[in-house]
């Protein structure tokens, strides 16, 4: 199977376009989600900033649980499949 380069040279062109398309949308939403987490912790610190310290003081010691337990569930499970 053949193809002519106006062909391949038309799908490389609209393949790139497919991508800087998704890459532009993908970094304004992320821009977005930015924004909102920095002005979600603003008024986070502005109800009360002991209590805000307090959650950031103890979110490392309740994440770090899940992420052992779901990097062993995440094992134990590939060993299930083989």
């Amino acid at each position: 199977m053949t193809k002519s380069s106006g062909s391949l040279i038309a799908r490389v062109t609209a393949d790139a376009e497919l991508i800087r398309e998704a890459l532009a949308e993908r970094l304004s939403d992320l821009l977005f989600d930015v924004l909102t987490v920095i002005a979600l912790l603003a008024y986070l610190f502005s109800l009360s900033f002991h209590l805000a310290l307090a959650t950031f003081a103890l979110t490392p010691i309740l994440v770090a649980p899940i992420v052992y337990f779901s990097r062993s569930l995440r094992q134990r499970a590939r060993e299930g499949q083989q």
